[in-house]
């Protein structure tokens, strides 16, 4: 405050400290003064979080700073006795990585082919060192629009760095490799000095990563070592304990492709935590591995999703990433695979949860679609109508999504304009408005609809009817000619009349606004190279005749007698001794015909509707999966299992 007397131009502050001296020599910049000062931060980008934990305002940090610069020094080889050495190929490419991602905003030149690096040998000039004097490597953050719009909105320092890179700072680490590529100093050096271990590895796939839109590479080898072990028992447990941490999230990833899984489960436990595949809808175990390794696999995903790996988060952290394959596998003909990660706090700590996106799911035919041919036309009557609303109802997990975007496949047309309200975005569709809720901001479904509905969409799908809102405004839509897809949790068709007057849409509406409910549940496919014919049981043949025998639909061919018995699975290297492989469709879909609008308006029960849509024509769910396992596709046990409970 006295030298602030003296009118200097530039003042120099050794460092900032404290609250008091931080105000000051902020207020300094603001006031025609250059400020040059030292802070305690880890990099620059932390120097945003420093300066705010010292009560600096954000908007007072975006206009007075200039740039920060944070600094290492390393020792600088001997040029007397320094000797090229050729590191592994594994040390190399990542290095090549870690340059590749220099923007070239930084117009550094790097160079193309990393052949060699230099070690520290010592003679008499060094004292026998391999060392003589140091050096600096730096990072400098310069305050661009993009960084100060990112400070401003309190983005973490992932996001800031992120952003930083992008505009072309090039990092400390990253100023190093060249140093340490131009023989000016030493890997061993610069790990020294900027962490322990292999940081250089930990820090491409930690924070780097992110910058190549939070993805993880998959080579060939990757599937080329895991693939025959997944006929084993136990072989892909086997291979986990046996694999370098930094491979053990690379070797899942790739069993779970190979494998077709929908989930990968990692759950911690007391001692050990267990890799746990949802293949065709059913968890099953596949590794138990030391608790050991479960931190650097948890942080290794958190990376690649973009999260915090410092802290545990109260809430659940949503978030994902992609899984990307070189051009050299053949095996797979997309060479991208999305996965949405959901980080649960457990427990023995954060269980990871990972929903496996398939492209092919969007590029699935709607003709093609395996549901019942007699349910495929009435589907396909109702989505040609111009107007209306399509419920497609059931549990989570039961592909009720995927069957909404196989009809928006369908009906995606140039002139048709299609909008779609998701939570969150599964697939990414072409020539589709697709815009995802945040109810943080207050951007729900209902208030996403009310804002949409204004670009007068000839269809819209909303991504599930949870609420009262939601609900009336769907309505309102389907009443006022858009054509309106969207989801709904019942246990079948005829409770989502009930779950919709529970949510006080009036009885006419739902008669008038519907033009058909869909109710759906995926079982397992028998593996067709091993499934075993067996007899059937005296009470399997009662519930078999008594189920089919009610059936009022007239095309249904019924052939099966009871001396034809049922199917069971076995197992078999192809179906990975599971004895099922892939999964059905089983369907009920209740159209709103004239004869059940007037039953609807009495009131009816959800049993008194399900009896009168069947005498009517409707297949139901137990109908249509039992018709399934009598055709030897499926189980009669995983019938009963999906569907049979309630009944």
């Amino acid at each position: 405050r006295a030298i602030m007397r003296q009118d200097p131009d530039v003042i120099l502050i050794g460092e900032i400290r404290d609250e008091e001296t931080a105000e000051v020599a902020v207020q300094a910049a603001l006031t025609g003064h250059l400020v040059l000062s030292t802070i305690h931060a880890n990099s620059a980008v932390g120097v945003v979080a420093r300066l705010s934990d010292l009560g600096i305002d954000t908007n007072l940090i975006t206009s007075s700073m200039n740039a920060m610069v944070a600094q290492r020094l390393v020792r600088q080889l001997c040029p007397h006795c320094r000797e090229k050495y050729v590191p592994a190929r594994k040390t190399m490419e990542t290095l090549k990585k870690m340059l590749s991602i220099i923007s070239p905003k930084a117009k550094v030149e790097i160079p193309k082919e990393v052949e060699y690096l230099w070690k520290a040998k010592g003679c008499p000039k060094c004292r026998g060192i391999g060392y003589k004097g140091r050096i600096g490597i730096f990072e400098i953050l310069t305050m661009e629009d993009e960084i100060k719009e990112k400070i401003l909105d309190r983005s973490s320092d992932g996001e800031l760095l992120k952003t930083a890179l992008e505009g072309g700072m090039i990092t400390m680490v990253q100023d190093g490799i060249l140093k340490a590529v131009n023989g000016v100093t030493s890997l061993e050096e610069l790990q020294r000095v900027t962490g322990e271990g292999d940081y250089l590895i930990d820090l491409y796939e930690k924070v780097m990563i992110q910058v190549l839109s939070q993805g993880i590479d998959l080579e060939k080898v990757i599937f080329d070592d895991i693939r025959p072990k997944l006929h084993e028992k136990d072989g892909l447990g086997l291979v986990l304990e046996k694999s370098s941490i930094k491979n053990i999230i690379r070797y899942i990833l790739a069993a779970g492709l190979l494998m077709n899984v929908s989930d990968i489960h990692i759950e911690p436990g007391s001692e050990k935590f267990k890799v746990r595949f949802r293949i065709d809808g059913v968890l099953q175990d596949i590794a138990a591995l030391s608790m050991e390794n479960f931190l650097s696999v948890l942080n290794e995903v958190k990376a690649m999703s973009g999260f915090s790996t410092e802290a545990r988060e109260a809430a659940v952290q949503d978030g994902r990433f992609s899984i990307k394959m070189g051009e050299d596998n053949e095996e797979f003909s997309e060479k991208k695979v999305d996965v949405r990660v959901s980080i649960i706090l457990g427990g023995y700590g954060d269980i990871i949860v990972m929903r496996v996106l398939s492209q092919a799911a969007k590029a699935l035919n709607f003709e093609a679609l395996e549901v019942n041919p007699i349910n495929f036309a009435k589907l396909k009557e109702e989505v040609q109508k111009p107007n209306g609303i399509i419920i497609n109802t059931g549990p989570t997990g039961s592909g009720k999504t995927t069957t909404l975007y196989t009809i928006l496949e369908h009906l995606n047309k140039p002139e048709v304009k299609i909008i779609t309200v998701e939570d969150p975005i599964e697939y990414q569709m072409e020539g589709i408005i697709q815009t995802q809720i945040n109810e943080k901001e207050g951007y729900t479904f209902a208030s996403a609809m009310k804002s949409l509905l204004r670009q007068n969409p000839d269809i819209m799908m909303i991504g599930e009817i949870r609420d009262d809102e939601t609900a009336e405004i769907a309505y309102q839509a389907a009443l006022t000619g858009h054509l309106v897809l969207s989801t709904m949790h019942t246990n079948s068709a005829a409770g989502s009349i009930q779950r919709l007057t529970n949510m006080r849409i009036d009885l006419s509406d739902v008669v008038n606004g519907t033009n058909c409910f869909m109710a759906q549940r995926l079982v397992r496919r028998l593996c067709p190279d091993c499934k075993k014919n067996r007899p059937a049981k005296p009470e399997e043949i009662e519930l078999i005749n008594n189920v089919l025998g009610k059936i009022g639909v007239p095309d249904v061919k019924i052939d099966w007698r009871p001396e034809d018995g049922l199917y069971e699975p076995v197992g078999c290297p192809k179906c990975h001794g599971v004895g099922y492989a892939g999964r059905l469709a089983v369907t009920e879909i209740l159209q709103m015909k004239k004869e059940m609008e007037k039953f609807l308006m009495g009131h009816p029960t959800v049993t008194e509707i399900e009896e009168e849509a069947i005498k009517n024509g409707m297949l139901s769910l137990l109908q249509d999966g039992i018709l399934l396992a009598v055709n030897g596709k499926t189980t009669l046990e995983e019938i009963l299992r999906e569907v049979g409970n309630e009944k």
